[in-house]
Order: structure tokens, then C-alpha cells, then sequence
């Protein structure tokens, strides 16, 4: 009887230190949230920043995390303008000078996303839509 004992403790033992692992592989799902600028209508000869706050579902602060900001646009190649890492509370900044990234109407579509990691889910935020006015910035090259 104390060998039957045993050999299911062994045994709980084992199943519960498997369901805790595979709970610990799953991500925890996670929002960003790209804050709108103050005017639609960007003078390219400024610096752009872009800002916003990376949270979990549940509102806790994400830290340390890369966030991409990306265009709608085929320059930069990947569509990549910039990089940023959330701080304690969750919050980045990210800044870059802009560009004629789109020639036919300065229209740029801009958003900002986490690719995900061991911890946390990936995560895309809503679109943000403003004007480059071109004047005194450079065009886009690949």
C-alpha cells in the first residue's frame, strides 16, 4: 500500500507540474494603443513623433517591450519608419523625421505594432491617417 502511495504522488506530482508548464507557454494577450496627433497635417521639415501606451487586456503596463512604428506604404522597405521601447508605465515614443513617402497625395497610414515574445501576444494597433506636407523633407529611398 505505501509503494501505491507513493507512485501516485509521483504521479500527481507530474501531472501538475505539466499543466503548470504548458499554462506558462501560453502568451498573455496584449493591446497597443497609438494616440492620435494634435493635427492630421505634418510639416515634413519637423520631427514626428508618434505615441501611445502598451498595455495587457487587463491594463497592466507592459515594460521593456519594441514597438514598430509602420506606413501603409512600399518605402521604407518593410514599411518600417521606427523603433521604440515602452518604459515602466507602458508608454513609448517614438521619433523620426519625416518623408515623401507617398507621392501622389502625401496620404500616409501610419500604425504601431508588437510582433509578440515568450510572454506577451502579438498586438497591432487601430490605423492613424495624416498628410506629409512635403516641403523641406526628403523622399523616401529604399
Amino acid at each position: 500500500m505505501k509503494h501505491f502511495v507513493i507512485i501516485a504522488i509521483i504521479a500527481l506530482s507530474i501531472l501538475i507540474l505539466n499543466v503548470s508548464t504548458s499554462f506558462s507557454e501560453e502568451t498573455e494577450p496584449s493591446k497597443i494603443k497609438l494616440h492620435k496627433m494634435r493635427s492630421s497635417i505634418i510639416d515634413g521639415g519637423q520631427p514626428l513623433v508618434f505615441v501611445g501606451k502598451f498595455t495587457t487586456d487587463s491594463g497592466k503596463a507592459i515594460y521593456n517591450a519594441t514597438i514598430i512604428i509602420k506606413n501603409d506604404q512600399n518605402c521604407p522597405d518593410e514599411q518600417i519608419i521606427g523603433l521604440g521601447t515602452t518604459d515602466k508605465g507602458g508608454k513609448f515614443s517614438v521619433y523620426t523625421m519625416p518623408k515623401i513617402w507617398n507621392e501622389k497625395d502625401n496620404r500616409v497610414t501610419f500604425h504601431a505594432e508588437f510582433n509578440g515574445d515568450e510572454k506577451y501576444s502579438a498586438s497591432v494597433s487601430e490605423n492613424r491617417m495624416y498628410v506629409i506636407y512635403p516641403e523641406h523633407a526628403q523622399k523616401c529611398e529604399n
